[in-house]
């Protein structure tokens, strides 16, 4: 949004000045993926999610290393807990991943790799 902003200056023998001036600040979509999790259920890194500033939601799908899925969110901020498509434990490998914010202007797909570590 727009926000005023005010520069006040005083000199040595105590002169004042000021100047304003309207600033546009722009909403800036930000995305953080991590490279690797570790499900173990010890709080820490146990789901692999898009985090970042400014997200309404996003579209995620994993896939393993013949190209199936083995995870697809169904809500705005769903993770992948290391589950298989059958509900098992996915065994440890690296995994692609692609993900769609829902409101970011571009509107792009973006794709990358993750780790699993059991």
């Amino acid at each position: 949004g727009y926000y005023t902003v005010i520069l006040v200056a005083t000199n040595d023998e105590g002169c004042t000045d000021s100047i304003s001036k309207n600033l546009f600040v722009e909403n800036i979509v930000t995305a953080y993926v991590p490279n690797a999790f570790t499900p173990n259920g010890d709080g820490i890194n146990d789901e692999f999610g898009v985090t970042g500033y400014s997200i309404s939601g996003y579209d995620l799908q994993i896939f393993n290393r013949w190209g199936q899925i083995v995870f697809q969110s169904s809500g705005p901020f769903d993770s992948w807990n290391g589950s298989d498509s059958d509900g098992g434990k996915a065994p440890s490998g690296v995994y692609t991943f692609q993900f769609r914010i829902h409101n970011y202007r571009e509107n792009s797909t973006r794709t990358g790799v993750v780790t699993l570590v059991r």
